[in-house]
């Protein structure tokens, strides 16, 4: 499987390809890919993919926030790490919190990223990188649907299949 990514991705997997942000590129046939940096506590990229059959798709993971406007994203695949509240409800208990929890994005800022970048042409949202331990995935996705009007919220998981076509079909 051809592995393409940052400098330090080409570090470590022998073979990858490295991308840089600044440049689109044609993978394969029909997949055109734009990577975007995103702060992280290591250098991150996010991706704004483009393919005739599911249009345009924003792949953002392993990032404390995405400070952009992508116009017409057909399909979102966003982290939503943890919740504030969550986190903050064991902060106040005294429970010990894993600073790795704050280099990564909360449902809070997802949610506020996804109303900024709406638009008619959104078919769905997918969730990823949900937190173990400071995350509600099913609070998640019901907040996000009711918050986007958007039937097609999803949560990755094993055996989720997320339609991708470009059409109400």
């Amino acid at each position: 499987v051809p592995v393409f990514g940052n400098e330090a991705v080409c570090g470590a997997v022998q073979g990858a390809a490295e991308v840089k942000t600044g440049h689109k590129y044609r993978i394969g046939e029909k997949f055109l890919v734009q990577p975007i940096s995103v702060p992280h506590n290591v250098p991150a990229f996010a991706y704004v993919i483009d393919h005739p059959e599911t249009g345009r798709i924003v792949f953002a993971t392993d990032c404390s926030a995405f400070n952009y406007s992508i116009p017409g994203v057909s399909h979102w695949m966003i982290e939503a790490n943890y919740s504030e509240d969550i986190v903050l409800e064991k902060d106040l208990s005294g429970e010990e919190m894993n600073d790795a929890t704050f280099n990564h994005l909360s449902f809070e800022s997802c949610l506020e990223t996804l109303k900024a970048n709406y638009c008619a042409t959104t078919r769905s949202v997918t969730l990823i990188h949900l937190s173990d331990s400071n995350s509600d995935a099913g609070k998640f996705r019901q907040t996000a649907a009711k918050e986007l009007c958007l039937d097609n919220v999803f949560i990755a998981d094993k055996g989720v299949v997320v339609p991708l076509k470009n059409t109400d079909s």
